[in-house]
């Protein structure tokens, strides 16, 4: 029997429901509408090809090292049932001069730039207080949108990490 996978982490997608009533003034309709418009824009996947449709999840399988300080690294994210898939790739890339993660589907497409430059240090160094990173979505020419898809930093409680989309959402 094959081994399992090195790492693996379960990928589960959701979107929140939406309850809405129909107002019946004309003016309450276009206020409906932009707020409808504002809180599914915020539910919003940053790349819709890669919500996970199945209802009881997908688990996939993270392919080389993500560590805590600067690296050059290219991570694979794979499908762990029989095919094996690669769905998409983290191509790590951090210096001196800063640098990120470009996240790119499995046709090498561009999804997502990781800004991890006040993230990460060198090797052996402390990381920088206050260490956070910016998600950007990317385009097929391989720029990134403006503002900022999220931001995430470091929980101060220490609980794990805390993740602001765009607009304070």
């Amino acid at each position: 029997p094959a081994s399992p996978p090195p790492a693996a982490a379960q990928w589960r997608a959701s979107t929140p429901a939406e309850e809405e009533s129909e107002p019946t003034s004309g003016e309450g309709r276009q206020q409906s509408s932009q707020a409808s418009s504002q809180t599914s824009s915020c539910y919003q996947p940053l790349c819709p090809g890669l919500v996970v449709r199945q209802p009881g999840g997908m688990t996939l399988a993270m392919m080389g090292a993500c560590a805590p300080y600067r690296q050059s690294e290219v991570v694979e994210f794979k499908r762990t049932d029989s095919n094996r898939d690669v769905l998409a790739r983290a191509i790590i890339s951090e210096d001196s001069q800063g640098g990120g993660i470009i996240l790119e589907s499995a046709l090498r497409l561009p999804i997502a730039f990781i800004d991890t430059s006040g993230a990460v240090a060198r090797r052996g160094a402390e990381q920088p207080r206050g260490a956070s990173i910016a998600v950007s979505r990317m385009s097929g020419a391989g720029t990134c949108g403006e503002p900022p898809f999220c931001g995430v930093a470091l929980d101060p409680a220490g609980e794990g990490c805390l993740m602001r989309a765009q607009g304070g959402r």
